[in-house]
């Protein structure tokens, strides 16, 4: 799909349609995660990634957030940075914006990783550069991928399904080791 089509649907589209229609439907498919929560300064693409995610049926909610601030206000609100144990399905998953003004990407992801509660929280990097450099320095910080912008529906559910099977992956080697 062109990005000129990407941008003629997403106008044809607001965010809070996007919640409503997809929040009627939640309810029909088999949740993976609690949350999505989608981190970018461009509410063209904050659309666009919400409306895949919308698609992949994946998460329960999709909550757009401008800036790190606002995401980093809603979890302090929402009391996700309280002493909680996460489990696979319930853990929030972020979609981070690489170039922000204020605070990039890559701090917000840096920030993200040195906190106690939110320090597993899977991180993907949304992108249109693809600088190595960049790439590089998300995955030093333990990214958990990276996806070009626009977001295409089979990379989104290709890097969801990779993120399960490492999820699953720890998972069982902590349930074997506790059974021993």
């Amino acid at each position: 799909m062109r990005r000129k089509d990407i941008l003629n649907q997403i106008h044809a589209s607001s965010e809070a349609d996007i919640y409503e229609r997809y929040s009627d439907h939640a309810h029909e498919q088999e949740v993976m995660r609690s949350v999505a929560y989608i981190v970018d300064d461009d509410q063209d693409d904050r659309l666009h990634a919400g409306i895949m995610l919308e698609k992949s049926g994946k998460v329960q909610e999709i909550r757009p957030m401008r800036c790190a601030d606002d995401l980093f206000e809603c979890l302090e609100n929402n009391g996700l940075y309280d002493d909680m144990d996460y489990s696979d399905e319930h853990m929030p998953i972020i979609f981070l914006d690489l170039h922000m003004p204020e605070m990039n990407g890559i701090e917000v992801l840096e920030r993200i990783r040195n906190h106690p509660i939110t320090s597993d929280f899977p991180v993907i990097l949304l992108t249109s550069d693809q600088s190595g450099q960049k790439i590089q320095d998300a995955y030093q910080l333990h990214a958990n991928g990276y996806l070009k912008k626009p977001l295409v529906l089979a990379e989104l559910n290709e890097v969801l399904a990779e993120i399960d099977k490492a999820e699953a992956k720890i998972n069982f080697g902590s349930s074997s080791k506790l059974s021993n």
